[in-house]
């Protein structure tokens, strides 16, 4: 469509006023050339029916899955023209720069060197999908699943049907359907109402998506493997090593990976402890005050909870609940000393010189008991941690003979269970 600035008149030849009135995306002419003009079309289509909740016009789709098809083959392009896309997707100055350097470099040697590439380069191919999974979650899984781009581009969900569940703990169904769900949830009132103020991005969506990945490799059921029922033992650390598969078969950045790896692998965590307040407090905060990811995680949370129905219709919420609890408690105890503007209670130096020993993981170690002590609300100050630390200079120094870089968790929290005891 155009306007005819003389004739103050809309020029609409291909009828896209009465598309947009009855909500439907339609290519100009014939879809399938259309769509060969520039493959990326096909996942952008599915981005605007679900940004607009608009229906993709039948001719339209028939051609889209058929293209579909073909999304995953090889084309050579230049070097140049590679990098120059990079430049345009790049929002760190910093790597803009190196990148900008890199394109002078390529120019000078040799302008025309081609490579083998995706016709849609997984670059564009994540960019459109964490915009689609933005918009609207779950149609967008609905979607990329009907069209065949889950199986180009994350054939690993797919595995997710049919693959059944203890109906003690999920009678809502496979492990499909409790993630379709989850992405529901998303969109719900009571979802925004928690999580007010909540930035949701679709590199949470794809956490989301993703959570549950490891259930069915790591499947087990009482008929094949004697199990007392089914079971996914492990399957968390397991949906972590798939996120970071897809994290780098779509070109994502550092941090998108590390915060799909966080939400995979800590989310149960909270689902499977028996009280949160039973957990340290330190352990505790690492996941859902202190990591930059904790408000992911706190949503995952929520949603997985919510959206495990269990068959005697016990209550899934109140773990939840009272972790939110927790974390007002944490907080508070935080207050007490952070008015001194510590992001810490004390510091390696004030161990060292407290304790009287030699710098090392060891000191990293007493740092988080004191920080659990802290958290807990049992120290307000560093005169306090001080005192702590020479009232019990013998019981703690004498861990330090055991301390080394590779087990120095397990010696921090050994510490933390003594002095919990005590």
């Amino acid at each position: 469509m155009a306007w005819d600035m003389r004739k103050h008149e809309l020029l609409d030849p291909f009828n896209g006023q009465a598309d947009l009135n009855t909500g439907f995306i339609r290519c100009v002419g014939k879809p399938e050339a259309r769509f060969q003009e520039d493959y990326s079309r096909i996942l952008r289509a599915m981005r605007f029916a679900c940004r607009f909740d608009f229906q993709i016009e039948e001719q339209t789709w028939s051609a889209l899955t058929k293209i579909m098809t073909k999304i995953n083959n090889i084309r050579d392009v230049k070097v140049v023209d590679v990098i120059r896309r990079k430049i345009a997707l790049c929002k760190k100055p910093a790597e803009k720069e190196k990148l900008q350097a890199h394109l002078a470099e390529q120019t000078m040697s040799d302008p025309n060197q081609t490579m083998a590439e995706y016709i849609v380069p997984r670059e564009t191919a994540a960019k459109e999908l964490l915009k689609t999974l933005k918009e609207n979650p779950a149609r967008a899984l609905e979607l990329w699943d009907e069209s065949g781009a889950l199986k180009a581009f994350l054939p690993e969900t797919l595995k997710m049907k049919g693959c059944e569940q203890p109906a003690q703990f999920h009678s809502e169904g496979d492990v499909w359907k409790h993630t379709m769900m989850m992405l529901q949830k998303i969109n719900s009132k009571e979802f925004r109402e928690y999580f007010k103020g909540a930035h949701i991005t679709g590199e949470f969506v794809l956490g989301v998506l993703l959570h549950d990945a490891g259930k069915p490799p790591t499947k087990k059921t009482p008929e094949a493997d004697g199990t007392n029922r089914i079971r996914f033992d492990g399957h968390d650390q397991v949906s972590a090593t798939i996120a970071g598969e897809v994290a780098n078969r779509l070109s994502l950045s550092k941090e998108q990976k590390e915060l799909l790896k966080f939400m995979t692998s800590e989310h149960m965590v909270p689902m499977s402890a028996k009280d949160m307040f039973q957990m340290s407090a330190n352990k505790f905060a690492r996941r859902f005050i202190d990591s930059p990811y904790s408000t992911e995680l706190l949503m995952l949370f929520y949603l997985d909870s919510v959206c495990s129905v269990r068959a005697d219709g016990a209550d899934t919420l109140q773990n939840f609940r009272d972790t939110l609890k927790r974390i007002e408690e944490i907080n508070q105890n935080r207050a007490k000393w952070s008015k001194e503007k510590r992001k810490k209670i004390t510091n390696g130096d004030t161990v060292i010189k407290t304790l009287q020993i030699k710098s090392g993981c060891f000191v990293g170690c007493v740092l988080e008991l004191l920080a659990e002590l802290a958290d807990s609300g049992r120290l307000a100050s560093e005169e306090e941690a001080i005192r702590f630390l020479e009232m019990n200079k013998g019981a703690i120094v004498d861990f330090e003979k055991n301390a080394k870089p590779e087990n120095r968790g397990e010696i921090a929290e050994k510490m933390i269970k003594q002095f919990d005891q005590n």
